[in-house]
């Protein structure tokens, strides 16, 4: 069986001359305000088609639907005579 060898911390690299303050401190993290934002609002374009395509068919079905029952209002009473 293959031996498991664990990282020690010496193997860390060391931080640099930037991430720390002056007395030795690490210092403080940036806040998320200072990074630049990439990409914009032009980014965005999802496609939205099928959607419509969904309500074109929903509502080809309803007026469908609605047709079928007027035509029954008119007929069942006739048949019920």
């Amino acid at each position: 069986m293959a031996k498991k060898y664990k990282r020690s911390a010496s193997a860390q690299p060391a931080p640099s001359s930037l991430e720390t303050s002056p007395a030795g401190a690490p210092a403080p993290e940036r806040p998320a305000a200072m990074f630049a934002r990439r990409g914009g609002v032009a980014d965005f374009n999802p496609d939205y088609s099928y959607i419509s395509k969904d309500l074109k068919r929903i509502g080809i079905l309803t007026t469908g639907f609605v047709v079928i029952l007027f035509a029954l209002s008119f007929i069942l009473p006739m048949i019920q005579r």
